[in-house]
């Protein structure tokens, strides 16, 4: 089931426009592994709503295979070294800019 969107990063909490997430990449909906480890899950809605910058940090970071095998849940991804860097640092700058 696809996650209610809100208006807050679900990485780094902060409020902006948000975009959709599949914690499994599409490519990998289809992979026999994928669907014998997650077979009570509808992967196209599996996912979260996270800020452009986070979103386009974690195609960055993390290859999509590792994204299909290793960081499949909003847990994994927030304990990820470096996303996890950049997602404090990401809610920093949102401070900064308010008055």
């Amino acid at each position: 089931m696809k996650p209610n969107k809100s208006n807050t990063c679900q990485l780094c909490d902060r409020e902006l426009v948000l975009t959709f997430h599949h914690l499994v990449p599409k490519k990998f909906h289809e992979n026999k592994t994928v669907l014998k480890k997650h077979p009570d899950i509808e992967l196209i809605h599996y996912g979260i709503w996270v800020c452009k910058a986070c979103h386009k940090h974690i195609h960055k970071t993390i290859s999509l295979k590792d994204l299909a095998f290793t960081y499949y849940t909003l847990r994994l991804l927030k304990n990820q070294n470096e996303l996890a860097r950049f997602c404090q640092w990401a809610a920093k700058q949102s401070k900064r800019i308010k008055p």
